[in-house]
């Protein structure tokens, strides 16, 4: 059925689904998702709970505007697109989170997957799949997909008495000859119709 001019329904509020809602690949050996509705595979873990901030995805681009004789602008030629995204972590505990921050070789778990030692040794940052679920208002879920994500910029960690310790950092979306930066699959509620 063809849309209406006004659909109200196709705008949202995202909220993460419940239960997990960022996870990472931290072998390389999960199967990269196709959908939406399909449940995450093998290899795909969780990254725990994020701030009340949630993700926000950036996007920076220059151009170069060339101008004709009289001065107007004639031509504008976009000369690089950059995508990132931003997040903090509050389960700073949690071993797969630390092993994203840290590097998978500098931290220590115990058999509950829990951080029992962090060695902070530079150079160990390496890029993994990500992928973030969320739950739109009118029931569809929706899931961002990112192929080769790599921190690119950490906040400061302030350790002040009563705040939560949180991990905030800046990843920049690498690029991949199928997914773009990122790819984002929406799937509609058992029983929906409306949307396709």
């Amino acid at each position: 059925m063809a849309l209406n001019d006004l659909e109200f329904d196709l705008a949202t509020t995202g909220t993460p689904v419940e239960g997990g809602s960022v996870y990472i690949d931290l072998t390389g050996t999960a199967t990269a998702p196709s959908n939406a509705s399909t449940t995450l595979g093998t290899g795909w873990v969780s990254l725990g709970e994020e701030s009340d901030q949630g993700y926000t995805i950036k996007h920076s681009m220059n151009s170069t505007t060339h101008r004709g004789w009289h001065g107007k602008p004639i031509i504008t030629d976009i000369t690089d697109e950059t995508n990132t995204f931003s997040v903090e972590f509050v389960e700073v505990n949690r071993g797969t989170v630390a092993k994203l921050r840290f590097g998978s070789g500098n931290v220590t778990t115990n058999s509950n997957g829990e951080v029992t030692a962090i060695t902070a040794k530079s150079g160990a940052i390496t890029s993994h799949p990500m992928v973030f679920e969320e739950l739109e208002s009118n029931g569809w879920k929706r899931r961002t997909y990112f192929p080769d994500a790599i921190i690119t910029s950490i906040d400061d960690e302030p350790h002040r008495r009563g705040d939560l310790l949180v991990w905030g950092m800046t990843f920049t979306a690498n690029e991949d000859d199928t997914n773009g930066a990122y790819r984002v699959f929406r799937s509609a509620p058992t029983g929906a119709t409306g949307q396709s």
